[in-house]
């Protein structure tokens, strides 16, 4: 009689990466480096997905630049700054790169086709 496999250790948590401006420099490194060690990282911009991260969820960030011209366009017509509201984001975007995905051996089944656009390579 063989003697029981031992249990198959648990997956490594994933790794949340953060936001500035060294990240940002090293962004593709630090998903390469991930990926090697088979992390999956979690990001809160698009960018980072496009560099081989894993996913993101964040603000659109055109939608934030369009909704500041409305503040400009405010501002511009007279209101005072002071007066006019502070507005949280509206719209988010969820981006999972599919190829990251495969690679840890993730199957994406997606209900809302429509609104999947591809990351570019």
């Amino acid at each position: 009689m063989l003697p029981p496999k031992p249990p198959k250790p648990p997956p490594p948590p994933p790794l949340y990466v953060c936001t500035d401006g060294l990240v940002n420099a090293n962004r593709i490194r630090i998903n390469t480096l991930a990926l090697g060690a088979r992390l999956p990282t979690m990001h809160g911009y698009r960018d980072y997905v496009e560099a081989g991260g894993l996913m993101s969820y964040g603000a659109n960030i055109p939608d934030l630049f369009r909704r500041a011209a409305d503040y400009v366009d405010k501002i511009l017509h007279g209101a005072k700054p002071g007066d006019i509201p502070v507005e949280q984001p509206t719209k988010f975007d969820l981006v999972v790169n599919l190829t990251t995905a495969k690679a840890f051996g993730l199957e994406c089944v997606c209900t809302k086709k429509a609104k999947i656009s591809p990351v570019p390579r």
